[in-house]
């Protein structure tokens, strides 16, 4: 006999869209129980019974979960399947659009042009960028432009969806000024990041970021991270899946400025994010995708003082600097609090990266995670396609990260 499943998640699912009678979906076990794979190191244990419970709860769908210790890859798990319909099997080279995680990787490409002396932290973005030296925008520097405290959130004379190109919504950034004096305090750049520091690296190094992403940080690393996936990538990717139990994706964007905000994006930009076809886009905001063992690979170089594998990121001062806190407060969108580096989210807020408040990472709306603790020399990587549940990157990612702890 069938082991179907209904789980709270389904009803919720049913009752969201309006149906009168609770729709079953596809059982997630056909006969007996769905079993993660991958290998997990003995200590580790604890990490996969936890990873497993979640399918076995119906909390998942598909996901990835990764972890390094010493640039050494001890747990690697992956289950479920890429489709909601759960009839596409998950394999391990199953990619994800990782949202906002786009925006740490974004930002350590430029770390590297720091770390090789290429930029200077305290030089004027202008220096670099003539065109943006404008509007106000003269002084900006390097250090305020990765910080999110250029005040620029928005970009007034780009027209709705112009984040899906790349010059438009540039030379619109250009003409924009701030919205308050720069530096002063910060505020979450959710569209506009991906370009503003993608077109510096462009400048500075004469790649676009997809490129440079590919050749000075993946690739050595044996890792893929993608902006602007072709049409084999895209067969790999499994579509994210919205979950009426996400607190952090429901957020009231409704204010006059996060509708000038997101509606680079498109008139419907929620709706832009779940396309199947959102990865084809070089949006280096949010269109970066991945998976948990690539994520864990380049975060395992910034666990261990910028090295990993024989390939060097960052210098450890590097490093120090570009992991020093450079705000800590609401990100005037939501009420979400950010707690912000040079483009890593430090530990605290809306990311929880366990007990070491100096770890750092990058996070994405829908529970997408990849954190260095560099005290254990710990990389850790979440990569569902279900939005996780609860507030925050949600309750799925704190239990893995919590077991990874305990195994510590």
């Amino acid at each position: 006999m069938e082991d179907i499943r209904v789980t709270r998640r389904d009803m919720l699912l049913a009752a969201t869209a309006g149906i009168g009678a609770l729709a079953i979906p596809s059982p997630v076990w056909a006969s007996g129980r769905l079993e993660v794979k991958g290998h997990c190191a003995p200590e580790f244990a604890h990490v996969r019974d936890v990873f497993q419970k979640s399918f076995d709860d119906g909390d998942e769908v598909g996901a990835n979960v990764a972890v390094t210790v010493d640039g050494n890859l001890v747990v690697n798990l992956w289950g479920g399947h890429r489709d909601e319909a759960r009839v596409m099997p998950w394999r391990e080279d199953t990619l994800v659009c990782t949202m906002s995680v786009s925006k740490g990787i974004t930002a350590l490409a430029a770390l590297i042009l720091v770390d090789r002396g290429k930029l200077q932290l305290q030089e004027r973005v202008a220096a670099y960028w003539p065109e943006f030296g404008q509007a106000g925008k003269e002084d900006i520097t390097v250090q305020q432009l990765l910080s999110h405290m250029a005040a620029l959130p928005v970009a007034e004379r780009a027209p709705n969806g112009a984040a899906l190109g790349w010059n438009e919504l540039v030379r619109a950034l250009e003409q924009q000024a701030p919205l308050w004096e720069p530096g002063t305090r910060g505020i979450y750049h959710p569209t506009t990041y991906g370009h503003l520091v993608g077109e510096l690296v462009q400048r500075v190094s004469g790649r676009d970021i997809a490129e440079f992403v590919r050749d000075e940080i993946a690739h050595p690393l044996g890792a893929e991270f993608i902006f602007g996936c072709n049409a084999a990538e895209q067969a790999r990717v499994a579509p994210p899946i919205p979950n009426p139990l996400n607190h952090h994706a429901k957020r009231n964007l409704n204010s006059d400025l996060a509708a000038e905000i997101y509606r680079l994006l498109g008139d419907e930009p929620r709706a832009v994010l779940l396309r199947p076809d959102f990865c084809k886009f070089v949006f280096p905001s949010a269109s970066g995708v991945s998976n948990a063992h690539s994520l864990a690979r380049i975060f395992a170089a910034l666990a261990s003082g910028g090295s990993a594998g024989g390939t060097t990121l960052l210098r450890p001062e590097t490093l120090e600097a570009a992991t020093r806190e450079q705000w800590f407060d609401d990100i005037l969108i939501t009420e979400d609090r950010y707690r912000v580096a040079l483009g890593f989210l430090l530990n605290g807020g809306i990311a929880y990266y366990g007990p070491n408040p100096r770890a750092f990472g990058s996070a994405g709306s829908g529970g997408y995670t990849v954190f260095a603790d560099p005290d254990r020399r710990l990389s850790f990587a979440y990569t569902p396609n279900r939005f996780t549940s609860g507030d925050g990157l949600g309750i799925q990612s704190r239990r893995l990260v919590d077991a990874v702890y305990h195994a510590l």
